[in-house]
């Protein structure tokens, strides 16, 4: 089956904008676009509590000759949502990006991935490692949890997803200002207004009295990851083989959960085709308050053409 294009289309440049639709079996995937179908893709995975517009101020600013779909991940944005009771799973995400791939036939592609996308990249990288060329990532997730958490996390996360199942009984519908304070509690402290914007843009709906309507699955707050150690964590990794560019922001406040690239520099250097990693002045949504600060950089590498592959 065909995606779904939207009469929404918009230009900026010389880059045309399309809205798709992709189908799954639950519904669709959304996505937008930027540039011509028939170029080499790049597949954008936006963080947590976030959804496809987290890359509207980077991507017109990167290199043309690439095709970028930018997606709402299932339960965000303008994705279909889970069946009620079905918790969302990080694992189950990566088969949805192999879904995608699969959809359009494509034999390979880049990722740019920011906080859950990113580390999404990287398991998909570390899966389909034929699939995959070139990966960015921004401040990623790092998934291992302290074995004397695990009970409680598990604990808390069942008892979340329970409460929520409850209160989305009620349309939830919020003034602009309680509905960015709920955005701003869900996601990152240091989480800007231009983040929370692009959240709501596509995470609710205006109604006529001119408040919000979240239409985002609140059941997306307490994804469940597979909590590795270490050590499981790193066998992973080492199937790595694509191009890799790690940023990370210098002044994120959340620096704990952020995946510590320098236990790791020994399998990016030797397993990864090419590594990069640069620490940028900035917080934990550089790519969109301050792009500019990465593009120089980006487009370096996505234009790099290494004799190795």
């Amino acid at each position: 089956m065909a995606e779904l294009k939207s009469d929404v289309r918009n230009i900026v440049g010389t880059t045309t904008i399309t809205e798709l639709k992709i189908p799954v079996p639950w519904g669709h995937i959304a996505a937008k676009t930027w540039g011509d179908s028939s170029c080499f893709p790049i597949l954008c995975l936006h963080g947590e509590v976030d959804n496809a517009a987290t890359f509207d101020r980077l991507i017109p600013l990167l290199p043309q000759q690439f095709y970028y779909m930018s997606i709402d991940l299932p339960g965000h944005g303008h994705s279909s949502h889970y069946l009620p009771g079905i918790p969302y799973k990080f694992i189950d995400y990566v088969a949805v990006l192999r879904r995608i791939v699969d959809h359009f036939s494509w034999a390979k592609i880049n990722i740019l991935g920011h906080d859950l996308g990113g580390l999404l990249g990287l398991f998909f990288a570390a899966v389909y490692p034929d699939k995959i060329m070139k990966l960015i990532v921004f401040d990623v997730i790092h998934p291992v949890l302290p074995r004397q958490h695990l009970i409680n996390h598990i604990k808390l996360n069942n008892e979340h997803l329970l409460s929520i199942e409850t209160d989305e009984a009620v349309p939830q519908v919020f003034s602009y200002q309680t509905l960015y304070e709920k955005l701003c509690s869900w996601r990152a402290k240091d989480s800007s207004v231009a983040a929370i914007d692009a959240s709501i843009s596509r995470n609710a709906e205006q109604v006529a009295d001119g408040s919000y309507l979240l239409t985002m699955d609140q059941r997306v707050r307490y994804i469940n990851y597979p909590f590795f150690d270490d050590r499981q964590f790193h066998i992973i990794l080492k199937n790595l083989r694509c191009e890799l560019l790690i940023f990370t922001a210098k002044g994120i406040a959340r620096n704990q959960n952020i995946l510590p690239v320098t236990s790791l520099l020994y399998i990016f250097r030797y397993k990864c085709a090419r590594f990069e990693h640069h620490i940028i002045e900035g917080n934990c949504d550089i790519h969109l308050n301050f792009p500019t600060r990465l593009v120089p950089i980006m487009a370096s590498f996505l234009q790099e053409i290494r004799s190795s592959l």
